[in-house]
């Protein structure tokens, strides 16, 4: 009884100091995840690399190459709270069959070289002899036991030296494959200590489309995670997203290219409205 007392006097006490403590410290008490916004091109040229061999075996496909650019801007708090980002590109028509792409998965380490190591093994041998050497003495009445205890002791020592190299242990620094029965393909990227997220990041595909096509649609889809932190407590969660239509052209066809800006502005157009109606809903 007299225990919960006390429990009962310094709890009030303790939530205060708690308190105190994340107000007096409000960068540790909470930290919000880093935000991040995205950005890619309206439109992009698809260049024919359909080769001889690919023509005979195949001739109503052709194989495009394209090269999409996205943009990765840290608008609020620190990039090493960001945990990865995940980009994914789709043919939502499925008129476009991904083939090739790059980058691939690689994994990275810290390290400049393998690890060197050397270990020593050391063997030591002991012989220890001693015995009673004299005999037993009678002096007078009495048997005396003579035991000098003499002993001799050998030490053989034996020392191994080993030297070997161990591979440095790697992280995944970005990895990649396809989806939707291959109409699409995504790139997950983690964060490293030899390069930086933000900035423009380079994706290449090549496209296997219909010999008759022209133009199209690409819908690139990108979400970073990063780390909030809240009375040293990390929790994961979303630190930004962009959904974006990019039109997709023949290379050298002006009037595929008028075709591929007009599918970009209908999805910018559709943005806005959407965009602009959330707002209103959001005052309301």
């Amino acid at each position: 009884m007299r225990v919960a007392l006390v429990l009962s006097t310094f709890r009030p006490m303790f939530s205060s100091l708690v308190l105190l403590a994340a107000l007096a410290m409000p960068s540790f008490a909470h930290a919000a995840p880093p935000r991040v916004r995205f950005d890619t091109d309206a439109t992009a040229v698809a260049t024919d690399v359909t080769t001889d061999e690919q023509l005979k075996t195949n001739p109503q496909t052709r194989v495009l190459a394209v090269e999409l650019r996205v943009s990765m801007l840290l608008e609020a708090g620190s990039e090493d709270d960001l945990k990865e980002v995940l980009i994914t590109v789709d043919s939502p028509e499925q008129r476009a069959r991904v083939v090739d792409f790059f980058p691939r998965t690689e994994m990275s380490s810290d390290a400049a070289g393998p690890i060197a190591r050397q270990e020593t093994t050391e063997l030591q041998h002991t012989l220890d002899v001693s015995g009673n050497l004299l005999p037993s003495l009678r002096v007078g009445p009495a048997e005396v036991q003579t035991s000098p205890g003499v002993g001799n002791h050998w030490t053989e020592k034996k020392t191994a030296l080993e030297t070997y190299q161990r591979l440095a242990p790697k992280k995944l620094l970005r990895a990649s494959g396809t989806l939707h029965a291959g109409h699409g393909v995504f790139f997950k990227l983690h964060p490293s200590n030899q390069e930086s997220l933000q900035g423009t990041h380079m994706f290449r595909l090549q496209l296997a489309v219909p010999a008759e096509w022209r133009y199209d649609r690409l819908v690139v889809t990108c979400q970073a995670r990063g780390v909030s932190k809240v009375l040293f407590v990390k929790q994961e969660e979303t630190a930004g997203q962009g959904r974006m239509t990019v039109g997709l052209y023949l290379s050298g066809d002006a009037a595929a290219q008028r075709a591929a800006n007009r599918l970009a502005n209908a999805y910018l157009i559709d943005l806005h409205a959407r965009q602009n109606g959330e707002a209103r809903g959001a005052k309301r």
